[in-house]
């Protein structure tokens, strides 16, 4: 569940604990407890008259996802709440919370947490959209991502935590990725996928992209993988890029054409 509940929605399901229906207070224990990050043998009902006066929603979700100690699926929720309670409530968030994001995400944490931290950056840059400071911080932890060598870094900047301005900036760093024989076929295959997200965006030409994606699909003839996705993803990149309706599947030289056949850009 993502949290959106404030203090006063919360003690009113607090409420609910001494209802004399128990599917009732079932729910509602269950609710809290998910919430706040309850322990099963936690007395919901003491434990919340005991910390509702003082307790912020923030404050718990940033002590979770900076505990490295907890579980890591646990601080991953945590970041989701804080992000959906930032949503509704702007005024919470400050510089504190977003150095320890971009400690985090910039650190050498499991690459979970690390994702999801950097996947809230970004998101707050849609939330903030004229806080220049958190602009910059998601800016850095990108081009900290796309210089890491594991493709997971690189497909969630390349397919869609990444606001576009921020990929705008990072174009040359894309294409070499793209070229980068070095790299694993995911890395480059996202960065096909990131090229039509500028595309259609009107940030880059529409051709020069096309023919970047065909000559990565061309290499791929020749390699051998049981893994098909990052061809698949590759070509839903070019479909876009082309504008063409039909898919020719594995025929390589249809796509050439395609491409051959597109108008100059302007």
């Amino acid at each position: 569940m993502k949290s959106y509940l404030n203090i006063n929605h919360l003690d009113l399901i607090a409420q609910l604990l001494d209802n004399k229906n128990q599917k009732t207070v079932s729910c509602a224990k269950t609710i809290l407890q998910d919430v706040l990050h309850l322990d099963n043998k936690c007395d919901v009902a003491l434990w919340w008259q005991n910390n509702k006066k003082d307790i912020s929603l923030f404050q718990l979700f940033m002590s979770i996802i900076v505990n490295d100690k907890e579980d890591i699926q646990i601080r991953q929720r945590a970041v989701e709440q804080l992000v959906s309670t930032t949503q509704y409530y702007p005024e919470s968030f400050n510089e504190t919370c977003l150095a320890k994001l971009e400690n985090i995400a910039c650190s050498n944490s499991d690459w979970r947490i690390r994702v999801s931290c950097y996947r809230a950056l970004c998101s707050f840059v849609d939330i903030f959209p004229a806080n220049r400071n958190i602009s910059s911080v998601t800016t850095a932890c990108t081009q900290k991502f796309l210089q890491e060598k594991d493709p997971r870094f690189h497909e969630v900047v390349f397919v869609g935590a990444a606001p576009v301005n921020t990929l705008n900036n990072e174009y040359e760093h894309i294409v070499s990725i793209l070229k980068d024989k070095s790299l694993a076929l995911h890395s480059r295959s996202f960065a096909c996928y990131a090229l039509m997200r500028l595309e259609e965006a009107g940030k880059i030409q529409k051709k020069p992209a096309a023919l970047l994606t065909l000559n990565l699909l061309s290499e791929m003839k020749n390699i051998k993988s049981d893994d098909s996705r990052p061809k698949r993803v590759a070509l839903i990149a070019l479909k876009n890029l082309i504008g063409q309706d039909k898919d020719f599947g594995d025929d390589f030289a249809a796509w050439e054409k395609a491409v051959d056949a597109m108008p100059e850009d302007k």
